[in-house]
């Protein structure tokens, strides 16, 4: 799997997770349509960070053994205060899709 440059970003609350991936992509020689972004779920009890378990939130997101698909049009914005980790961050993992 190709690895970028460094394994964090700062960027701004309005970026997307669409722009998330383009930047990947570029960083990796890759189309856009290539990347996806993850989070890991909480591997404790399974659950969000968070309690919130709105239908809304649930739709966003599709399961993928133990990780979590992100939308593309989800906003860091709404995701951090979900996803965040106990320091602040939001620790997003990303997967180039395979090919064939």
């Amino acid at each position: 799997m190709p690895k970028l440059e460094k394994s964090y970003l700062s960027c701004q609350p309005t970026f997307s997770v669409s722009h998330l991936c383009q930047f990947v992509a570029l960083q990796l020689s890759r189309q856009a349509a290539e990347v996806e972004i993850y989070f890991r779920k909480n591997s404790i009890n399974g659950s969000l960070k968070t309690e919130d378990t709105s239908a809304d939130n649930e739709a966003k997101m599709e399961r993928l053994d133990g990780l979590e698909r992100l939308k593309e049009e989800s906003s860091l914005f709404e995701l951090y205060p979900m996803l965040a980790s106990g320091v602040g961050d939001l620790e997003l993992l990303y997967s180039v899709k395979a090919q064939g």
